[in-house]
């Protein structure tokens, strides 16, 4: 689906890491580990040459906010401009549109001073959807729905996004197998900062000193089994469960199903899987807004600080779904349903954060009521379903009971 996860195997691809490229724009803060560059490129500002009223208004906030100095102004209006003419600075509005209008509708309904139930929330953001000019489907009902309870989006510069989404868009295609994100687990050897190292020796002209190892992100081992998921991430099943109703199996199920415990994470970056389908696909058409969509998730993301150790531009994912994380999430996906466990920042390499993401969307999606249902928004394939029923029952067996015995 296009605004849901894409379920996997877990026999894909092993996982990669990457070095990112070099954004190619500068941003008023640089990426993280990104020296910053030199200053956007985007058409000047001039009398009947500005950017529309909405983006106006958001440049007196965040100007004040800020503090930029007037030279600084007139950057950030050139950056506005540019992202006025852009697909995905047409989405930032678009969404800041759509998004106001449904937590107020959201707002007026809890705020009768009784509790509210899934359907009447969705009822009412189906109401507030239809009278915006936005087709109230199921499954853009059940996103604005989480979003609209998500964890603020920070401001951002109109320098900042055009950065991050210059980068996204200069992401490499392929990246080095050398750069697993994980540490190696303990039989496997690891030597890829020793290949490093040689190569850089191997590089460096008589008498100058060898380049130093580029900075990649490393992620903790990931569970690799049941046991140990469920070891990791039982405080945040239990809190899912009391919360939400969801059957702790079933989120590790879903981990299993996904990347094997986090030991398949995909082949390669997302940005540049995103930039594929833009251009794969003829504008106004579902998937192209899903891309764009997606990308301006991702330059939110990123902002806010909620990718873990990675940027927009060197996340890794599944290549066909552009999907990233322990439980595989698209990135406007992970905007909406990611839920941290324990109330910090949002972590898709979690594993903790990621079993209770994926619990946050089974819910929305009438767990309680229908369970099967649920798994198969997850991924719309009937083999998949089985499969996640199968793991759970599995892991109820064989991991949960045992070690409540």
């Amino acid at each position: 689906p296009a605004a849901a996860p894409r379920g996997g195997g877990e026999e894909a691809a092993p996982a990669v890491g990457e070095t990112a490229a070099e954004p190619r724009v500068a941003a008023a803060r640089p990426a993280p580990g990104k020296p910053a560059k030199a200053a956007a490129k985007a058409p000047p500002a001039s009398e009947g040459n500005a950017p529309p009223p909405a983006w106006n208004q958001a440049l007196v906030v965040i100007n004040e906010a800020k503090g930029f100095s007037p030279g600084a102004r007139d950057a950030e209006m050139r950056a506005a401009m540019a992202l006025s003419k852009d697909p995905v600075g047409q989405q930032f509005l678009e969404d800041q549109r759509v998004g106001t209008s449904v937590k107020q509708a959201l707002t007026s309904l809890r705020s009768q001073g009784r509790a509210t139930t899934l359907e009447e929330e969705k009822r009412a953001v189906a109401d507030a959807l239809a009278a915006g000019g936005v087709e109230p489907t199921e499954e853009e009902v059940n996103l604005q729905l989480a979003r609209a309870d998500a964890p603020p989006t920070p401001d951002i510069s109109a320098q900042e996004a055009l950065a991050i989404l210059e980068s996204i868009r200069a992401a490499p295609d392929h990246l080095p197998l050398t750069e697993f994100p994980h540490p190696p687990f303990p039989e496997e050897p690891d030597d890829a900062a020793e290949e490093e190292a040689q190569e850089a020796a191997e590089e460096a002209q008589p008498g100058e000193a060898p380049r130093a190892p580029a900075a990649r992100p490393r992620l903790p081992p990931p569970p690799g089994n049941a046991q140990r998921a469920y070891a990791m991430t039982r405080a945040a099943l239990e809190r899912a469960r009391q919360r939400w109703g969801v059957a702790p199996e079933h989120p590790l199920a879903i981990f299993w199903q996904e990347t094997n415990f986090g030991r398949f994470l995909g082949g390669g970056p997302v940005a540049a899987s995103l930039r594929r389908e833009v251009e794969r696909y003829r504008p106004g058409t579902a998937r192209y807004r899903q891309a764009v969509r997606d990308q301006a998730a991702l330059v939110r993301l990123q902002a806010a600080g909620e990718l873990g150790r990675y940027n927009a531009s060197n996340i890794i994912g599944s290549s066909p779904g552009a999907s990233f994380g322990y439980t595989q999430f698209r990135p406007s996906s992970y905007e909406a349903y990611g839920r941290s466990a324990d109330g910090g920042r949002r972590d898709p390499f979690d594993a903790s954060d990621a079993v209770y993401s994926s619990a946050n969307y089974l819910q929305i999606h009438g767990y309680r009521r229908d369970p099967a249902r649920a798994f198969w928004h997850y991924n719309h394939d009937p083999a998949y379903v089985r499969a996640v029923q199968n793991k759970g029952a599995r892991i109820r067996q064989h991991v949960i009971d045992p070690a409540r015995r």
